[in-house]
């Protein structure tokens, strides 16, 4: 990673070779949505317009605050990874959703960073603070 904490384009490249199933499809809308990892977990098929070439989504952030959603272009790569995944659930990645509900998250990420490690990510960069985050 760089200092700042963004990931290098090689460093991509690398995630993406060895997330497989939901986890790839969780990247992909992690990379081309720029959402939060809630949002993008809990994104439904309803949300998606493939005819449109939007993606529409509430973020959790604001809910409350506005309920205004947020339409982003469903770029080529992420329209080919979602067209490529079963619709068998109201959920995009019901098995990620399940994993995040459990404990708000915290399998989720230990299980996101077991596959940043795979790829041979450094996974722990200096805060402001001086400590270590991931």
């Amino acid at each position: 990673m760089t200092k700042k904490g963004l990931a290098t384009a090689k460093e991509l490249e690398s995630v993406f070779a060895v997330a497989k199933g939901d986890y790839h499809a969780l990247f992909m809308i992690l990379l081309y949505t720029g959402q939060r990892l809630v949002d993008c977990v809990k994104l439904e098929w309803q949300n998606i317009d493939f005819e449109d070439g939007t993606l529409s989504v509430v973020p959790k952030k604001t809910a409350r605050r506005s309920g205004k959603p947020v339409y982003i272009p469903l770029l080529p790569q992420l329209r080919q990874e979602l067209e490529s995944k079963l619709k068998a659930h109201a959920f995009i990645l019901p098995e990620l959703v399940s994993l995040y509900g459990r404990d708000i998250g915290s399998a989720l990420s230990k299980e996101i960073k077991a596959v940043f490690k795979t790829a041979g990510c450094e996974t722990l960069v200096k805060g402001q603070n001086g400590c270590e985050q991931f």
